[in-house]
């Protein structure tokens, strides 16, 4: 196996993010795919096969994101938000590189079985916080 053919292997299938030549893609589904992509990425690093250094840039990542102390505060309109979209986006692109292929593709599947499920969960959910409300009351 020469050094491309790693390098071949070793690069995540992007042909789902790019969309068909000529057609416009609408916001519900740039949204629908970006909902994927964080599930995609929340099931692979839950899987225990992921590599250790992937899950320690994920909490680091979300770390910086959550944490009151920021190099840039993120009450500043513009700049204060763009970083944590900067942190984020650096953090996902590493964890897709770092992640085995077969460990994204199995994470991919996991999080489209839980797209469909969805509509179903929220509905049970609904009533579940429906008859909590009526049982408070």
């Amino acid at each position: 196996m020469g050094h491309s053919d790693f390098l071949e292997q070793s690069q995540p299938d992007r042909s789902r993010c790019e969309p068909e030549a000529g057609k416009p893609v609408s916001w519900r589904e740039h949204g629908s795919r970006l909902r994927e992509e964080i599930l995609m990425i929340w099931f692979g690093l839950l899987d225990r096969r992921s590599p250790w250094h992937a899950r320690f840039v994920a909490g680091c990542a979300a770390a910086y994101i959550f944490s009151p102390i920021q190099l840039i505060p993120s009450f500043i309109p513009v700049i204060g938000l763009a970083d944590d979209v900067f942190v984020a986006s650096a953090a996902i692109a590493y964890i897709r590189r770092a992640t085995p292929e077969w460990i994204v593709r199995e994470a991919l599947e996991r999080a489209k079985r839980s797209g469909e499920h969805r509509q179903n969960l929220r509905s049970k959910a609904s009533r579940i916080v429906t008859t909590a409300l009526l049982a408070i009351m």
